[in-house]
């Protein structure tokens, strides 16, 4: 079998999602060179270098991926005609008047068999002649209403998320990595059942190895998080504040990184966001935690080197999340031997489970429950650093590993989807 893919990054991601485009990717490369078929692949991201350096890509290169820099253009459908010609037999749920183009100068992407879209951010239409799966990591608004902000009278943005439905509804399938996106993806955005997959979850260590610990440095708490609102930093601070309250005694900093979290902190002043509700919500509160200061320091969005180092020294991670597709930080940390504490949801035990990381969970709106699983864990520190799984079994779910399974689900959706219906 031979398949000519592109997968396309379609906004200007960075982080988590780049990461797993990347990923996906090297799986689809190294997956069909494992199963014994031919796949030329793509990779397209917005030409934009002050987002995007070569080097972000090199990885792709060394495994014979073509990278294809793009400008989006949106065309209308009779431009779209003139361009590729009059096509036949479009499905209905395809059609739409305009379309979102991946414009790179050279054929926009038309050479390609097929399109991974990672992810669903897509406020415009895909044309209606291309075949395409979609990467869909969640549905937070379902769960955090406010996540995208709210208008004066405290009515929630929703954004383009009719939009972004419709790029899932539309899709010949959908990749999902959690049970729960895509239990969301069936019954909250109405696609069909039978074109929603349930992808393996891969895990990719950012390094081996981590600078050896200060045993001079002050013990802290590594809070992995952003700038958004379902990160739940106001209870997550609560809850710091009532533990730090309650045992005056330990000498833990909190620290704090991830995108934009530079925010909160006054220094800060000027920057774009730096006057949204939420971040100056966020600034109140820790004005208000008055224990919680004292010992908070904000790194902001550090390079990975730099965060390997924080996360290998620190005694406990902390994930405080009210929702999302889960968090991979909580394997990292074990993979530096570090245990972490996290909100209850769905997602998070899927990943506790397909990785065998035991997590002390809270409840993401009750500080108390913070404050004291966290007493708990800094009391037996090293019950709980026994109970983390080596790196060999966690190796057992790295990219190189899982790439025979995603490419083998991939190859097969694609088939399926070229199937009439019965």
């Amino acid at each position: 079998m031979h398949l000519d893919i592109a997968v396309i990054l379609p906004a200007g991601y960075r982080g988590g999602t780049l990461r797993g485009a990347l990923n996906a990717t090297r799986m689809l490369a190294l997956g069909a060179a494992a199963c014994g078929d031919h796949v030329t692949l793509s990779f397209g991201h917005l030409d934009d270098p002050s987002l995007y350096l070569d080097s972000d890509f090199e990885e792709l290169r060394e495994l014979g991926v073509r990278i294809r820099p793009f400008r989006p253009q949106v065309v209308s459908a009779a431009s779209l005609a003139s361009l590729y010609g009059e096509w036949v037999e479009v499905p209905e749920r395809r059609r739409a008047p305009e379309y979102l183009v991946f414009n790179d100068g050279v054929s926009n992407f038309e050479d390609a068999d097929f399109w991974l879209i990672i992810s669903d951010r897509l406020n415009v239409a895909l044309p209606a002649h291309r075949r395409y799966a979609i990467v869909v990591y969640d549905y937070i608004q379902r769960y955090v209403p406010a996540i995208f902000g709210q208008t004066a009278d405290r009515t929630a943005i929703w954004m383009q998320f009719e939009a972004y439905a419709e790029a899932a509804r539309r899709a010949d399938f959908v990749v999902c990595t959690t049970q729960q996106t895509r239990s969301d993806c069936i019954g909250y955005v109405g696609a069909d059942p039978e074109r929603v997959r349930l992808f393996p979850m891969e895990f990719d260590p950012l390094s081996d190895d981590a600078a050896p610990p200060d045993a001079d440095a002050r013990p802290y708490l590594l809070w992995t998080t952003n700038s958004t609102h379902h990160k739940n930093h106001l209870n997550v601070l609560e809850g710091m504040e009532r533990l730090f309250r309650r045992r005056p005694d330990l000498p833990h900093e909190l620290k704090m990184s991830g995108v934009l979290t530079h925010l909160f902190d006054e220094s800060s002043k000027g920057e774009p966001h730096f006057d949204d509700p939420y971040i100056k919500r966020v600034r109140a509160k820790i004005e208000e935690c008055e224990a919680v200061k004292r010992r908070l320091r904000i790194l902001g969005n550090i390079p990975d080197g730099s965060y390997v180092d924080q996360l290998a020294r620190a005694d406990v991670l902390v994930h405080g999340a009210l929702y999302d597709n889960g968090t991979f930080s909580v394997v990292e940390a074990a993979w530096f031997g570090v245990p972490s504490v996290s909100s209850d949801y769905p997602a998070m035990r899927e990943i506790e489970s397909r990785f065998g990381v035991p997590l002390e969970y809270f409840e993401a709106t009750d500080p108390d429950t913070l404050a004291a699983a966290l007493a708990r864990m800094l009391e037996a520190p090293d019950v709980a650093r026994a109970r983390l799984p080596g790196r060999e079994r966690l190796r057992r779910h790295s990219f190189e590993a899982t790439a025979p399974g995603y490419w083998s689900a991939f190859r097969d959706a694609v088939l399926d989807a070229q199937r009439p219906p019965a």
